[in-house]
C-alpha cells in the first residue's frame, strides 16, 4: 500500500509516493480489496489466514451497534 500527498490548491503536486505498509492481502482481480473510514483516518483489508481448507460459513451480527450501545451505554 502506498502513500502519496496530493496538493490541489493553485497548481496540482504530488508527493513521490510512500510505502505505507506491505505484505500478502486478499486481493480482487487486479487490485487489493480494502475501504477507507469516513474521517480518512482509518482503512481496513484482508489479510489472508493459515487455514488449510476454505471457510464453509460466516457470521455477521447485524444490529452490532445496538449490542455496543448496550455494552457501553454513554455517559
Amino acid at each position: 500500500m502506498m502513500l502519496a500527498r496530493i496538493n490541489t490548491t493553485a497548481r496540482f503536486s504530488a508527493s513521490r509516493p510512500q510505502v505505507v505498509f506491505s505484505g500478502e492481502y486478499a486481493r480482487n482481480s487486479d487490485s487489493v480489496d480494502y475501504d477507507v473510514s469516513p474521517d480518512g483516518e482509518h482503512f481496513m483489508t484482508i489479510k489472508p489466514g493459515e487455514q488449510e481448507w476454505p471457510a464453509t460459513e460466516i457470521t455477521g451480527l447485524l444490529t452490532w451497534f445496538d449490542e455496543l450501545k448496550r455494552r457501553v451505554p454513554a455517559k
